[in-house]
């Protein structure tokens, strides 16, 4: 079943949002375990995100 362009779209611009948090996380004044836990979860979810995004695709 492929997905209507409209969510690929919405995926894709969510993709976009977490790069640019993990990045702002990364390069920012924030330190410990909060960060660490923080970075790993929207890495997990961008990884979940372009997985779906992959799928779809191949569909």
């Amino acid at each position: 079943m492929r997905l209507n362009e409209n969510v690929i779209k919405e995926v894709q611009a969510e993709i976009e949002s977490v790069k640019e948090e993990l990045a702002y996380i990364e390069s920012s004044n924030f330190s410990g375990e909060l960060k660490d836990q923080r970075i790993l979860a929207l890495t997990k979810a961008l990884e979940e995100a372009e997985d779906f995004l992959a799928a779809q695709a191949e569909s």
